[in-house]
């Protein structure tokens, strides 16, 4: 079995290689050379230990990828203070330590095998054939509906029921979402834009299917993030992205496939011996026991008043999977302010990863 996770990290580093110190193959027999000490390219001596142009360009690098600014002479000097305090561990005898021995040479592992990834990705290339096929899989079952609603998030009961009597007697939602709701959203008037059901809660989802066009709840809609007041907008069809927009999801997942691959290959042809216990006593110390959510919500279906609001399903107890989660594109803002969304039921790269958004 092959850990995605493992073929994540050495993609990422073997990229990040790449686009740190250009192409690999032809230059590694010209940067072996040059990385030999001689008074050509020592660029310090440290209690006699020499420091090399390589060793000077691979911290310039460190430093542009921590996001500091390329400065050579800068960049010496804290290679020379690494350097100095690199002497000063060893000669206290740290790197015979068990757990400091053990993370340095999973250091050198990892890097290591960032580096014969990128010394191979020429193998791991994928085709626009492959993008293609691949992008027809992802969307063949494509079907169902999307809706557009926008919502009013306040925090008791008694201020949404207030919204609701301000829409009966004419308010416009979109002005009442800016001036009351304490969600993200409100700066858009409540918009929540389109969404499938299955990116919200249960609650919230039950309650928009039950909605026409232009219908607004007559009643408070109660999930763990607060009470809502929710008018559905639109629905439609569900539409398959523009290939373009997923080429490159599709791109780094083939290529991970395929590092996958070559790793499978690789365990293949090894002789490996675990010892035992070892993968038991490892899985129990990484298990968590979260608590179970207590309560089950109300399953009826909601009233339905013909020309009207339509009255609304209120849930007892909080959805267990409300809490929002991250699209590929961006990153976790992590509030439970996010409101309304679910998250995705794998881990990501999910099916359909491409329609998520952020609330």
């Amino acid at each position: 079995m092959i850990h995605r996770s493992l073929t994540a990290v050495l993609a990422l580093g073997a990229l990040a290689l790449t686009a740190c110190g250009g192409e690999s193959g032809a230059s590694t027999d010209q940067q072996s050379e040059s990385s030999a000490p001689s008074d050509e390219n020592v660029v310090a001596r440290v209690n006699g230990e020499a420091l090399t142009a390589v060793d000077l360009q691979a911290q310039i690098q460190a430093m542009s990828q921590r996001g500091q600014g390329v400065n050579r002479e800068q960049a010496l000097q804290e290679l020379i203070e690494l350097e100095l305090l690199s002497q000063t561990a060893e000669s206290q005898g740290l790197p015979d330590q068990p757990e400091i021995a053990a993370s340095i040479n999973r250091q050198r592992s990892s890097l290591l095998a960032q580096h014969l990834i990128r010394s191979q990705l020429q193998d791991f290339e994928v085709s626009e054939e492959e993008l293609r096929a691949a992008y027809e899989e992802r969307t063949a079952d494509t079907e169902g509906t999307e809706y557009k609603a926008r919502h009013i998030l306040l925090e008791e009961k008694e201020q949404a029921e207030e919204m609701i009597q301000q829409l009966d007697d004419g308010a416009d939602f979109a002005e009442l979402a800016e001036n009351n709701s304490t969600g993200p959203t409100k700066s858009r008037g409540g918009d929540l834009g389109w969404f499938s059901a299955e990116q919200m809660v249960e609650p919230f989802m039950n309650e928009v299917k039950t909605l026409e066009p232009g219908d607004y709840t007559a009643e408070p809609v109660e999930t763990q993030y607060g009470w809502h007041v929710i008018q559905l907008d639109e629905t439609r069809e569900a539409q398959k992205p523009p290939f373009e927009q997923m080429k490159r999801e599709l791109r780094n997942e083939l290529v991970g496939k395929k590092i996958q691959d070559y790793v499978g290959s690789l365990r293949d042809d090894a002789e490996i011996e675990i010892s035992e216990g070892t993968a038991s006593q490892a899985s129990q110390a990484t298990a968590t026991d979260p608590d179970s959510p207590t309560g089950t919500p109300d399953r009826r279906a909601p009233a339905r008043r013909s020309g009207r609001p339509v009255r609304g399903y209120r849930a007892r107890a909080p959805d267990p999977h409300g809490y929002p989660a991250p699209t590929p594109a961006r990153p976790t803002r992590g509030s439970a302010r996010h409101q309304c969304r679910r998250p995705p039921a794998v881990p990501a790269p999910a099916a359909h990863a491409w329609s998520r958004r952020d609330a």
